[in-house]
């Protein structure tokens, strides 16, 4: 599901325990944290930010956590 605004589906993932989530370019820093938290595994695609010029996942942010 493509989004141009700031989303919680990051931190929804964490709260539900799933074991991978996707298309991050949106995640907050409190989604990163709760993904961090529960285990959940970050599969970064920067090919799809490129394709709809969206800022890219906040990859830094994420390994860091």
């Amino acid at each position: 599901m493509p989004t141009t605004k700031a989303s919680a589906e990051a931190a929804l993932a964490g709260r539900l325990g799933v074991r991978a989530a996707s298309h991050l370019e949106e995640a907050s820093p409190a989604g990163v944290a709760a993904m961090a938290t529960s285990g959940v595994a970050a599969v970064l695609l920067p090919s799809t930010a490129q394709l709809l010029r969206l800022r890219p996942p906040p990859a830094q942010a994420i390994f860091q956590a």
